[in-house]
């Protein structure tokens, strides 16, 4: 009956790869919102596997019932591996954070300034919207890299290119600004 989807037939690999780019990409958001898209794809793509494919002889369980050692093993490697990447990530969500914090600074003169009356300081204005970032108030999106760890690595790699040109940009972005301003140099008054 579900032959089009059996256990490794040509459609339960698109199925499969579908499943991993749409979990890797709700694994990428930093919100507790594109993890729960994430747990919700999982679970999904399991019951896909139980119901439609014909994996109903549960090998994965009994696999790991005549190997529980090794099972064992899988488990915790996958828990080891998990923190070192949940540091990893908050890591780079800081050093993000850190940019964003710098372009606040630069509208933080330009605008708020003009209108504060108490005369506050962009260290006291940061603080109140959350800089630094605190772990205890990011526990579920630390512990969601932990637990999805792979799914996250994946997209990684995946918008590797995306991160290169971004610091590319970024390196690049004074000498922009110096060649629109040379080029616009007699034309704006």
């Amino acid at each position: 009956m579900y032959e089009a989807v059996a256990l490794f037939s040509m459609w339960f690999w698109v199925v499969l790869f579908c499943a991993i780019i749409a979990i890797c990409w709700a694994a990428s958001y930093e919100s507790p919102g594109g993890t729960t898209m994430a747990w919700a794809f999982l679970l999904v793509f399991g019951l896909f596997l139980f119901f439609i494919t014909d994996t109903r002889d549960y090998w994965i369980m009994a696999w790991a019932k005549d190997n529980p050692w090794s099972s064992v093993g899988i488990i915790l490697g996958y828990f080891l591996c998990g923190v070192p990447w949940g540091f990893w990530k908050w890591y780079h969500y800081l050093r993000e954070k850190l940019l964003n914090f710098r372009e606040n600074e630069k509208d933080f003169r330009d605008s708020y300034k003009r209108y504060d009356q108490a005369n506050t300081t962009f260290a006291q204005y940061m603080t109140t919207r959350g800089y630094p970032p605190d772990p205890l108030q990011n526990k579920r999106l630390i512990i969601d890299w932990m637990t999805l760890w792979i799914f996250s690595l994946i997209w990684d790699i995946l918008s590797l290119p995306r991160k290169f040109f971004k610091a590319a940009f970024n390196h690049m972005l004074t000498s922009l600004q110096r060649m629109a301003q040379s080029v616009f140099a007699g034309q704006i008054k």
